[in-house]
């Protein structure tokens, strides 16, 4: 089920995704981790409004909903 976040603006998600996976990274986290502290970076900063970059307590909040899935690839 996807996540039930409201959107107040999209400035700054790209900014917080690619700062929650760096932090992950750096922290020693493995990768599937980091892309989770990704999403749930940018999520957060969603809910922020104008150039707001997100919020700690946002991040940890929505990091236990960011679930990774495995898809198949088709192929034509």
């Amino acid at each position: 089920e996807p996540m039930q976040i409201e959107v107040v603006s999209a400035v700054g998600a790209g900014d917080s995704f690619l700062g929650g996976m760096v932090a992950a990274i750096a922290a020693g986290e493995p990768l599937e981790e980091a892309f989770r502290m990704g999403v749930a970076a940018a999520s957060a900063a969603v809910m922020s409004p104008g150039t707001e970059l997100c919020h700690e307590a946002d991040v940890k909040r929505l990091l236990d909903e960011v679930k990774i899935s495995e898809i198949a690839a088709v192929v034509s």
